[in-house]
């Protein structure tokens, strides 16, 4: 995302959105009451003599309208922001609902005391850099294709071996299992973005092998990483011990993420060093003990998130709203939708 101009006085920006994970920083940003303004397309309301109103051409206008609502579906290319127009042509009044994707700009307009929301904005600009990495999970029997999102794992597809891999054949079996992976790699692999192979046993370097004599990818941008089990499960695995791929993705959000959420469960597991729910983490808070303050999107879109956060930066304390479109994520919302890694015990 970028930050075209700002004023933070009066809580006011104008953002373009640059990528598909801009829309899940913009969902988090835009609450009830923001004020959104757009140039977008809208039929002239009907007027009483107008018989056919629905065959009027939209025209292109620009308005404004006040946020109840926003809707966005991860891994998708489109954020819907609902409410009511409060400025556009005389003619034109009611509802409104904005379609965002890539390339749109919006002018907008926080309440006071929005400065929580505003950091989701500058979040999201100082981690532009669209999808960095595409991931292959495979093991004898399946592999799951992934590309790495700011706020997660997008799903692009699943191959299966024909009976369990025990053919050999040209046309079915690893042969078969292996064309089919490497075409959907060559389909989904951009300029500049690196490859994850991850798995037990020697199935990946078997990919990786004829990825690399086919020049589908570059060998350089390939990284073959041990795992116990295939799916995401063994993705997330994998990057936590990945080495020199782990340091080249910690700029990606999802990476940073699952870090510390695999910590914190690792810590509640042990009985120390963490905590969750909100009586609790109220009290770290009081006394000066949370190093990391993790927020589910939900609770920072509809609870007392906010709240928290602003007690956390008096503290010095690191705060992450955390994706539900991953299994930890959606783990710590189930979770109550909040919790802490902390700097000692209360």
């Amino acid at each position: 995302m970028r930050i075209i101009e700002r004023n933070d006085a009066r809580g006011l920006f104008k953002v373009r959105v640059d990528s598909m994970d801009d829309l899940w920083y913009l969902h988090q940003a835009l609450q009830a009451g923001t004020v959104v303004g757009a140039h977008t397309y809208r039929k002239p309301e009907a007027k009483e003599d107008q018989v056919r109103a629905d065959s009027q051409p939209r025209v292109r206008v620009y308005l404004r309208i006040t946020v109840s609502t926003s809707e966005f579906h991860p891994f998708t290319d489109v954020l819907r922001v609902r409410g009511t127009v409060i400025e556009g042509p005389p003619e034109i009044s009611g509802h409104h609902t904005f379609n965002v994707d890539v390339g749109t700009v919006l002018d907008l307009e926080f309440s006071e005391g929005s400065t929580e929301v505003i950091s989701v904005l500058e979040d999201a600009q100082r981690n532009a850099r669209g999808t960095m990495a595409l991931a292959v999970s495979m093991d004898d029997e399946t592999a799951d294709l992934f590309r790495l999102r700011d706020y997660g794992m997008e799903r692009i597809g699943t191959v299966r071996t024909q009976g369990g891999g025990k053919w050999t054949g040209k046309e079915g079996g690893w042969d078969g299992y292996y064309r089919e992976i490497a075409d959907i790699v060559a389909r989904n692999l951009g300029e500049g973005m690196l490859l994850i192979i991850s798995g037990p046993g020697f199935f990946k370097e078997s990919l990786a092998k004829l990825l690399r004599e086919e020049g589908t990818v570059d060998g350089p941008r390939i990284h073959v990483l041990q795992s116990s089990s295939a799916g995401p499960a063994g993705i997330r695995e994998a990057l936590g011990k990945g080495g020199s791929v782990s340091r080249t993705l910690e700029g990606l959000r999802f990476v940073q993420e699952n870090e510390l959420l695999e910590e914190f469960m690792a810590r509640i597991g042990r009985g120390r060093g963490a905590t969750y729910g909100l009586d609790e983490v109220r009290k770290a808070l009081s006394n000066g003990a949370v190093e990391v303050l993790l927020i589910s999107e939900r609770l920072f879109r509809e609870g007392p998130g906010k709240l928290l956060m602003g007690a956390a930066s008096e503290t010095s304390s690191r705060t992450l709203i955390t994706s539900t479109s991953h299994e930890l994520g959606d783990m710590l919302d189930r979770m109550g939708g909040v919790g802490a890694l902390l700097r000692f015990d209360v």
